[in-house]
Formats: structure tokens, C-alpha cells, sequence
């Protein structure tokens, strides 16, 4: 069932109509449509354009002439259609319209043409009781209350759309989660691209690597760290280190205890001095202080000639070489020290984040190789230095040694190191890129653990299988449905009788609307098959038909075509659109019956949309027959249930050059008379000063009712009556005889075409209305305030 024509954009009258915000109720809740749906409108108010959309979808093709128009219809299940999805549509449609009469009746636009046959069913028994039996196999497909086939194709379609909805509410669970993780602006993959990588991920491309990775991808806190730092660093300029040469130490222990073990000779030395080396150094000190000097600085004592002697000797050739050597050994040594407490000193900072543990390895060994080194030199230096001190002693000397080809290795490691991290620098970028790809994947991985991404999946897998399983079974049943529908249309065309439908047509003819004159007559094509159907007055072909005979057959006809081979067996949509034109008052009646008896009441329908723009139609409408119908539904507690059958009436109007839908007014639903309508009319202009389709009727509208209101007024018959009763009723002259002219010039374009093409002067007409309305209310207040109890406008 149809619950609201959600939009129509751009087509005919309609240029921007939304139901939600027009068709509302007091509280501006929007109202549905129901089983039985009733639209009033004046002429080009939309009423035709609204039954051209739902012949769309009794044609299946779509809004020609209108390439650029659409429309949204909302269905009873909350799903949509709209112009491209016609096709797809699958409720059969009804329509009559002026499209259906002149594309079904075509002597109307041709009079040698006759009008499109179609068939009913005939009598055969044996063909009855066969279509009976597939019937029985069928069930009933009533809503709410099938049975046979046609409840296992329910049950069938209920349990596949359940499995459908599970499969769908766990994969739309994790698309969320997907959708989050790649795309989310603050914390997606997409949007940090600085550490990921990739400006253009999306959820294809996390769905491609949660399916690559595994746990073995996840790294560690540390890793993950080290990685974030190396994708920010910039092009690094890497240290060079030169290598650090040092003799052997064998050379070294061999030249040092050379000069440690060097003794002196004795002869000509100071006894006192040798055995004292502080008294050794300080003489020897005082003596290169007091060269070329005779006298002691220190006590004043002459220095003679032969104490100089005496210094001289102990101070010898021989003892100076040997301090000079083992000064500058201890020079040697200090520089090599030196030059070992910084020796081949690295740090991760000097180098790219990817080469921290390396650069800390070799950091590691080193500082172990540097310290051994300086402890071996450093002992090597402290007995040199004490001989130094003690030249003429001959101590022992203690070898040291160091394994040089352990700090050859070192250097090659730290050669290797810059020779690798130049290459990193030189291709940055695309190491980078590693480090990024590293770290994606290592949260793509830690993601899949986290949300339980192959626990999902598994149970994706397994509803699929449920959900194949019951598509399988649902096709089954619809096809076993199909295949007995086709069965029965099958045998219905063996019984098909096209002569049936004419006498259909007259039946209604002569039965509803007492026509005895004119009939439909099946007639065979000459030169070829099958026959046409055309219209006879008497023995006679029928032309020149009045609209009102035209109307009186095309209603006839499209009421017996629900019964027609392809619409029999079917509940279709009916909309039927203004079936009263030039009828007169009984013809009236008879279309009301007809709808009535041979349409609503026999209940062969889903739901059906009547428009009209004859307000005593539209009374009439209000006698339906539904009460006694009902229609099956399942309660909360999932009992089958009867409800009444539900009536909906909607207004259709002009607003410029626009039409919208609206709720029928109160007044209209309850009292559906001329009289009360047109007062309400005159009212509106009254207040309204930009609704130009209230003003362009106003002359028409005053002139209606200024006739019945005076009419009851002044029960008398004069001629040229109803200027004397204006004059009389509004006793300003001046004023009665404007209203007398508006309403003369506005209800009558008859010889003024240039009335009819100029704007009314809105101004005017309103301040008319209103004065019109001042007097009633004057003169007969009890009866004005009834009139506007009766508009819901006191």
C-alpha cells in the first residue's frame, strides 16, 4: 500500500511539493493515505498529473515529456520507489484518466476507429473445476490470511528476509567498524597519512590487509616507537671516522721495558743522590737553575769548581739519553691515551632511527674495547713514569697486552655503518615508506585481534550459508506459486471470451445509467484475425457522440475491464481520476453507485485513489459502502484480526503557479455542500492577499453564492433578479453595484477575452469579500456564525 507521495519535483503543476511538509495535521504530524483515498480539487489543480504518475507504473515506462521531472512514493513497509524505479514495481495499477480513454476509445480522436477489445472469462466446466483444483493448491493470498502455496511463499520470503536481516546487521556491524578505522577523521588510517603512509586508504584496501596479516605483523611498543621517530627524520649528514692506528703491543712492551729495566753506571754518582730520587730530582732541577751561576740561590753558599765537577759527572751524557727516551715515551703514551678516551665514540643521534640497535651494539663493544685498551696503556705509562722519577732505579717491568685486531673488527663494523646508513639517507623516502607500510600493518593487525575480526567473518560465513539456503527455498516456492498462477492464466485463456467483455460494458451501460441507445459490439478485422470493439447506435455505427456519452462509456468500460483475463485474478492499485464532466445530476449518482458497488464493495483492490472537482461527487463519496468490509491484520500478539476499512480525503490547490496537496478541511469532510464551500472561499479572500487562483475564481465563487444566499433571502423570481437582490441586500449602493461588477466581470469572460488576459486587481476583490462578509454579519449575525462553525473558523 502507498503511504505518502514522499515528492514531485518539476512535473506539470507540481514544482516542489514534499508531502511531510504539507499534507499535515493541527500538530503538524504528517498524515498517511489510506485503504480508500479521496482527493478534491478545482480544474488544473494537479489532479490529472497525479494520475499520470501511478499510470506509469500500470505501463511500466515513464513520465514522458518530462525528462527532467521525479518523483518519491513511500510504501506501508517504509521502502521507497520513485521515477527510475518503475520497472521494479510489482503491485499492479489501474488507471482511469483522460491518457487511458483516449489510448483504449480511439474513435474519440479518430471517428472510423473503434475501441481496444479485451477479454473476460466464459463458461467451462471442465476448465473451472481444473483452474478450482490450483486454486485450492494456491490458498488465498489475502494480506494477513494466506493460505496453501501462497502461505509457505510467505513463510519462505519471512524467513529469507530474517536471514537477510542477520547477515546484514553483522556485516553492517563490521562495515562500521571498518568504515571507522579507515576513514574516521580523527583516528582513521586515511587521515595519518604522516605515519601510515596512505592518503588514499579506504575500506576495500583494509579489508585486502586484514586478510594478509597475521599476529606475526604486530610489533612492539619499542619497535613501534622507533618506527614513528624514523618516519619524521630528516636527510642526516653521517659522521667519518678515520682509522686509529697503534703499534703492536709486543713492539710497545719491548720499547718501554727497555727503558724501565736501562740501568746507569755507578761510578762518579752521588751515593747520597742515587738512593734518594726526590733529592736526585731536586739537584738535578737547582742544577739547570743555577747554570753559569757560582753562587746557591737557595742558601747562598758558593758553588765551586769541583761540586760542579761532581754534578756534572753524576748528571752524565748517558743518564740524560735515558730520561729523554722515557720522557718521551710517557709523551707517547699520554697521546694515546688521549686519543683512546674518545676512540671511535658513536651515538644513535649521529645516526637514522633504523640503525639505533646496530649503532648501540657496536657502542656496547666498543666502550668495553676502549676501556681495556687505556687500562693496558695507562699501566704501561705508570711505570715509565716512575722510572722517570727514579732514573737510576731498574725495576722489573710488567707486560701489558691488547688484542688490536678486536678494534680492526670494530672499525670495519663502524666503516660498514656508514657506508649503509649514506645508502638509507640516500633513498629515505623509500625507507620511510617501509616504515610507514610496517606501521600500518602492524595496527591492521592489532585491529584484527582487537574487534575479533576472523570471529566475524567465520559468522558471516555461516548466516551466508543459512541465507543461500533459504533464497534457495524461497525461489522454490515462488516458482511453485509462478508456475500455478500460469497455470490458471493458461486455462483462463482457453475460456477467454472477448464478446463477453462488450456485453460487460453494456450491462453497466444499461443497468447503471439506463442507456439503451448506445452499446459496444464486438467486430471481426477485415483482411485479419481478431476483432474490435465499436460503438453502435441502434443498427448503426455511433458518431458524433456527446462528451457526456463519452464519458458514460469510457467509465463503463474501464469499470468492466477490472474483470478483464489480466486483471481478474490480480488486486490492483485503482486511481480513478474526475469520472464527472458534462453529466448531469442522476449520471452523478449512477458513477457514485458504480464505484460503489462494482468497485469498492467488491473488495478486489489493495487500495484505491479517487479525484474529483464536483462537490456533489464528492458528498456522495462520503456514502461509500465500507462499513460492513473489513480487512484482515495480525495484532501484537500475532492473532488475525478485522479491521475497518480506512478513508482518507485530501484537498488539492493552486498556490500561484504551483499545485500542492493538503488535508481536506474539517468543514469539507463533515458538510460537503456548494454553499458552505464557496462562503469559505469568499473568506479566504478576505484574508489572502497572494493566492492567485482564490482571486481568479472569486467572480464565479461570489456569484454562486450571492445567488443560493438570496435566493433563501428573497423567495421571489423577479427578472434580472439577483442585480435587484444585490442592490437590495447591501443598501450602499456604491458598494453593491462594484460587487454586482465584479461578479459580472470575473464569473464571465465571455466577450472581454481582454479581462481574461489581464491580472485582477487582488486589492480590490479582497476589500469586495470582506465587505461582502460585513454585511452578512450585519444583517444576519446567527447565520454568519454558523457559517463559520461550519468552516472551523470561530
Amino acid at each position: 500500500m502507498i503511504k505518502k507521495i514522499l515528492e514531485i519535483k518539476d512535473f506539470a503543476v507540481f514544482k516542489d511539493f514534499e508531502w511531510d511538509k504539507h499534507v499535515v495535521d493541527s500538530q503538524g504530524k504528517a498524515v498517511c493515505m489510506q485503504d480508500i483515498n479521496i482527493f478534491f480539487g478545482r480544474n488544473y489543480s494537479g489532479k490529472t498529473t497525479l494520475s499520470r504518475i501511478f499510470r506509469a507504473f500500470e505501463l511500466k515506462r515513464g513520465l514522458e515529456k518530462y525528462e527532467n521531472s521525479s518523483f518519491k512514493l513511500e510504501l506501508s513497509d517504509g521502502s521507497t520507489i520513485d521515477e527510475k524505479s518503475i520497472a521494479s514495481f510489482t503491485n499492479p495499477v489501474r488507471v482511469f484518466n483522460e491518457d487511458f480513454v483516449k489510448d483504449n476509445l480511439l474513435f474519440i480522436g479518430n471517428p472510423e476507429e473503434g475501441v481496444t477489445p479485451f477479454a473476460v472469462l466464459g463458461e467451462n466446466a471442465q476448465i473451472e473445476s481444473e483452474i478450482q483444483e490450483l486454486k485450492v493448491l494456491l490458498g488465498s493470498a489475502e494480506e494477513e490470511n494466506e493460505t496453501g502455496l501462497y502461505l509457505e511463499r510467505k513463510n519462505a520470503i519471512k524467513r529469507y528476509q530474517e536471514a537477510e536481516k542477520e547477515i546484514r546487521e553483522e556485516k553492517d556491524g563490521l562495515e562500521k567498524q571498518l568504515k571507522f578505522k579507515a576513514l574516521d577523521k580523527r583516528t582513521g588510517i586515511k587521515y595519518q597519512s604522516l605515519l601510515f603512509g596512505d592518503q588514499n586508504y579506504n575500506v576495500a584496501k583494509l579489508e585486502e590487509e586484514l586478510k594478509m596479516v597475521t599476529q606475526s605483523y604486530r610489533l612492539s611498543d619499542e619497535q613501534i616507537t622507533e618506527l614513528k621517530a624514523s618516519v619524521k627524520e630528516e636527510t642526516k649528514q653521517i659522521p667519518h671516522m678515520s682509522e686509529y692506528t697503534l703499534p703492536s703491543f709486543e713492539d710497545i712492551n719491548q720499547w718501554i721495558k727497555a727503558i724501565v729495566e736501562q740501568p746507569i753506571m755507578a761510578s762518579g754518582k752521588i751515593e747520597e743522590l742515587v738512593h734518594n730520587a726526590i733529592a736526585h730530582k731536586w739537584v738535578e732541577e737547582g742544577c739547570k737553575l743555577h747554570e753559569g751561576k757560582k753562587t746557591c740561590l737557595f742558601c747562598g753558599g758558593e758553588i765551586t769548581k769541583n761540586r760542579w765537577a761532581e754534578l756534572e759527572r753524576h748528571y752524565d751524557e748517558a743518564t740524560r739519553i735515558l730520561k729523554d727516551k722515557a720522557q718521551k715515551a710517557v709523551d707517547w703514551l699520554n697521546e694515546q691515551i688521549k686519543i683512546v678516551k674518545e676512540l671511535y665514540k658513536i651515538s644513535p643521534e649521529q645516526y637514522y632511527q633504523h640503525f639505533k640497535m646496530e649503532v648501540e651494539g657496536i657502542s656496547k663493544n666498543m666502550d668495553k674495547l676502549r676501556e681495556n685498551l687505556f687500562t693496558a696503556l695507562d699501566s704501561i705509562l705508570l711505570q715509565v713514569n716512575k722510572k722517570l722519577e727514579d732514573i737510576h732505579s731498574t725495576p722489573s717491568y710488567i707486560e701489558h697486552t691488547f688484542d688490536l685486531s678486536e678494534l680492526n673488527a670494530i672499525y670495519s663494523q663502524i666503516e660498514e655503518l656508514e657506508k649503509s646508513a649514506t645508502e638509507y639517507g640516500a633513498k629515505l623516502t623509500q625507507e620511510q615508506s617501509k616504515a610507514k607500510e610496517k606501521l600500518r600493518l602492524s595496527e591492521v593487525a592489532r585491529f584484527k585481534e582487537e574487534i575479533g575480526y576472523e570471529e566475524i567473518v567465520k559468522i558471516i560465513s555461516e548466516k551466508e550459508a543459512v541465507f543461500k539456503e533459504k533464497e534457495v527455498i524461497k525461489k522454490e516456492k515462488e516458482e511453485a506459486v509462478l508456475l500455478k498462477e500460469q497455470a490458471i492464466k493458461a486455462k483462463e485463456r482457453l475460456r477467454q471470451n472477448e464478446e463477453e467483455g462488450a456485453r460487460k460494458v453494456n450491462a453497466i451501460l444499461k443497468n447503471y445509467f439506463g442507456h439503451r441507445f448506445i452499446e459496444l459490439r464486438a467486430v471481426k478485422k477485415d483482411n485479419e484475425e481478431g476483432i474490435y470493439f465499436d460503438v453502435f447506435r441502434g443498427e448503426e455505427k455511433a458518431y458524433n457522440l456527446s462528451e457526456g456519452e463519452r464519458n458514460l462509456v469510457a467509465f463503463a468500460y474501464f469499470v468492466a475491464r477490472l474483470e478483464d483475463v489480466e486483471t481478474i485474478s490480480e488486486k490492483p492499485m485503482i486511481w480513478i481520476d474526475d469520472p464527472i464532466s458534462s453529466l448531469d445530476a442522476n449520471h452523478v449518482f449512477f458513477i457514485f453507485s458504480l464505484i460503489d458497488q462494482q468497485i469498492v464493495a467488491k473488495r478486489q483492490w489493495t487500495q484505491i485513489f479517487i479525484s474529483t472537482h464536483n462537490l456533489d461527487f464528492l458528498r456522495y463519496l462520503k456514502r461509500l459502502h465500507t462499513k460492513e468490509l473489513t480487512i484482515p491484520y495480525l495484532d501484537k500478539k500475532g492473532d488475525i484480526k478485522q479491521r475497518c476499512i480506512q478513508i482518507q480525503r485530501f484537498l488539492l490547490e493552486r498556490q500561484d503557479n504551483s499545485s500542492v496537496i493538503s488535508v481536506m478541511p474539517k468543514y469539507m469532510k463533515e458538510h460537503v455542500t456548494e454553499f458552505n464551500y464557496l462562503f469559505h472561499q469568499i473568506y479566504r479572500c478576505s484574508e489572502d492577499t497572494e493566492n492567485y487562483e482564490l482571486f481568479y475564481n472569486f467572480g464565479n465563487n461570489a456569484r454562486k453564492f450571492l445567488e443560493a444566499y438570496l435566493y433563501y433571502k428573497y423567495p421571489d423570481n423577479e427578472t434580472n433578479c439577483l442585480h435587484k437582490k444585490i442592490l437590495r441586500f447591501f443598501s450602499d449602493g456604491c458598494a453593491a453595484t462594484t460587487i454586482d461588477r465584479i461578479d459580472n466581470e470575473l464569473s464571465h469572460l465571455e466577450g472581454l477575452m481582454e479581462r481574461g488576459m489581464s491580472v485582477s486587481d487582488h486589492s480590490e476583490i479582497k476589500k469586495c469579500a470582506q465587505y461582502i462578509l460585513e454585511t452578512i454579519k450585519t444583517k444576519d449575525p446567527d447565520q454568519y456564525d454558523a457559517f463559520l462553525l461550519s468552516i472551523n473558523s470561530k
